[in-house]
């Protein structure tokens, strides 16, 4: 059994920072191969959903993630090197065909992905990351203030760690909390254009990361008030182009 980066095996040693984090979970290390991917999407947090459905714990061909039924208990009290490798492969084996990925949720971004660099989670030249690697019970926005920058800085030294390591090549960021976030904690985006999409404003910012070129766009394209197919294709072209262009 290799032994696990340093980084990977603190987050999963690391007691989990907030009451809102269901003991039942797992800490995402990333969605597919995050490690070696050359693009990367970067979110919040986990969504509950990848653990739960309608308040019931996912499990057997459902599940997506590890969980403390498959682990056989909680993260917390397992604490050995077989349940976090065990962790680390079903986030490496999200995208994998007999997976059960949230196909409602990242089917979309992956054709943005796919238009814009030619990558995909499906063959492990994108993944997706977050901000933090737990699920809440609570969306992100009805967390208090305080709760949210709590999380955030608890899930920061990961975070950090992954970016160094992996350094990819093209980061993707998608909504205006992301791009706030990784503004304070990581480094400065400039805005380089606004633009309407019928009644949707949005601009798209652009910077770097140490090696990585760093793209996001104001509007959450998972948001379905107001998203359609024909934006999300105009956001992936307008991204194709400034790639293009550097």
């Amino acid at each position: 059994m290799s032994k696990l980066p340093s980084y990977i095996q603190e987050v999963l040693e690391q007691e989990y920072p907030h009451s809102s984090i269901s003991p039942l979970t797992t800490p995402v290390l990333g969605f597919g191969n995050f490690r070696k991917a050359k693009t990367a999407t970067l979110g919040i947090n986990p969504s509950r959903a990848e653990f739960f459905e309608n308040g019931v714990l996912l499990s057997g061909k459902r599940r997506r993630l590890a969980t403390s039924e498959s682990l056989g208990g909680p993260l917390a009290s397992c604490r050995e090197q077989l349940s976090f490798q065990k962790v680390l492969q079903d986030c490496e084996n999200y995208f994998s065909d007999k997976g059960n990925y949230y196909r409602r949720w990242f089917n979309p971004l992956n054709a943005v992905v796919k238009q814009a660099t030619n990558d995909s989670y499906l063959d492990g030249t994108a993944c997706h990351i977050d901000l933090l690697p737990w699920a809440t019970s609570k969306i992100w926005k009805e967390l208090d203030q305080h709760d949210r920058e709590a999380l955030i800085q608890a899930g920061k030294p990961y975070l950090i760690s992954l970016l160094d390591e992996a350094k990819y090549s093209i980061i993707l960021i998608n909504g205006r909390a992301v791009i706030n976030a990784f503004v304070e904690h990581c480094a400065p985006l400039r805005a380089i254009g606004r633009h309407k999409y019928k009644n949707i404003s949005y601009e798209i910012v652009r910077g770097t990361y140490l090696c990585s070129t760093v793209i996001g766009w104001s509007v959450n394209l998972q948001s379905s008030f107001g998203v359609t197919s024909e934006l999300r294709q105009i956001i992936a072209l307008q991204v194709r182009d400034l790639l293009n262009a550097k």
